[in-house]
C-alpha cells in the first residue's frame, strides 16, 4: 500500500487548523473577545429660546391704549404679561377712567380712588394729562415698579410711582408708592425707579434724627390768577398725582402715595 506524505506546505497548514483544538483539549481558555465600543453620550440640546416679547407698538394696538401712554421698549418690562399690564393701566389713569383703574388696585388704595372719586380730585388729576411717559424699574426687593411723569395742559409735569404685581387675565394690582413734594427735582440718573426709592430712604432716615426736623423742598408761592395743574401722587400715585399720602414720622411732613391728587 502506498502512504501520502504531506507536504511541508500541508502540514504547516494542519498545524494551523488542529492547534486551537489542541489547547481547547488539553483545558486551555480561547483569548477573551475585544472590550465594546464605548459610544460617546450626545451632547445635551441647548435650551429653548426665551419666549419673544411683544412690542410696545403691538401691544398698545392690541389693547387700544391711548396715545398719550408713552412706553419706550429700553424703558419697558421684560416680559409681556408686565408690559400689559402697566400699558393697562397707565391708559385707565390718562383716560381718568375709574372703572379700569379701580380693578387694578390694592385695596388700601381702592378706597382712596373711592374718596378721590366723590371729592371730585381723581377728575382735577386725570382731565388735564396730555402725556404720561412711563419707565419699569425694580424696587430694592426686586418688585416690578411703574413709573411716569404726568404732563399737563396747564401746569408743571408731575411723576407717580407703584409697585405692581402683573396677573394672568393679563391685569395686574398696583400700589402707590410715597412721594415727596416737588419729587420730580428729586429724581436724576439714568434709573429713576432707583433714584426714587433712595430719595424716599434718606429722607426718613433723615427724619428718624431726633435733633433735626426735616423739611419738604418748599416751591414759591403762586402769584394772584395763576393756574396749579393737579398732581398725582397724594393720592394714587406720587408727587401731586393720583392717590394717597402714607404716615411718616410725627412732625415729619408724610411722602405722598399713588395717583392724581394734591399736595
Amino acid at each position: 500500500m502506498t502512504s501520502q506524505t504531506l507536504s511541508l506546505p500541508e502540514l504547516l497548514r494542519c498545524c494551523a487548523i488542529f492547534a486551537p483544538l489542541a489547547l481547547v483539549a488539553c483545558g486551555e481558555e480561547a483569548p477573551p473577545p475585544p472590550p465594546p465600543v464605548v459610544q460617546a453620550e450626545p451632547e445635551p440640546p441647548p435650551p429653548p429660546p426665551p419666549p419673544a416679547v411683544t412690542s410696545i407698538a403691538e401691544l398698545m394696538e392690541r389693547y387700544g391704549i391711548d396715545q398719550r401712554v408713552s412706553l419706550p421698549e429700553d424703558l419697558a418690562p421684560p416680559k409681556d404679561p408686565e408690559r400689559i399690564a402697566m400699558l393697562r393701566f397707565m391708559d385707565g389713569v390718562v383716560r381718568g377712567e375709574q372703572a379700569k383703574v379701580d380693578p387694578m388696585l390694592s385695596d388700601d388704595d381702592k378706597a382712596i380712588l373711592k374718596e378721590m372719586v366723590e371729592d371730585g380730585s381723581w377728575k382735577r388729576a386725570t382731565e388735564g394729562v396730555t402725556k404720561a411717559e412711563c419707565r419699569w424699574g425694580s424696587s430694592p426687593d426686586d418688585a416690578d415698579c411703574a413709573l411716569a411723569v404726568f404732563s399737563y395742559s396747564v401746569g408743571d409735569d408731575q411723576v407717580a410711582m407703584w409697585t405692581f404685581t402683573a396677573s394672568e387675565d393679563e391685569s395686574g394690582t398696583f400700589t402707590a408708592e410715597p412721594c415727596l413734594p416737588g419729587m420730580i427735582q428729586l429724581l436724576s440718573g439714568d434709573d429713576w425707579v432707583k433714584a426714587w426709592f433712595e430719595v424716599v430712604s434718606k429722607y426718613l432716615a433723615r427724619a428718624d434724627e431726633p435733633e433735626e426736623v426735616v423739611a419738604p423742598p418748599q416751591k414759591s408761592t403762586q402769584g394772584e390768577g395763576d393756574s396749579e395743574a393737579p398732581k398725582m401722587g397724594s393720592g394714587l400715585g406720587g408727587g401731586s398725582a393720583p392717590m394717597r399720602r402714607k404716615v411718616v414720622p410725627e412732625s415729619v411732613p408724610a411722602p405722598s402715595g399713588p395717583n392724581p391728587s394734591g399736595n
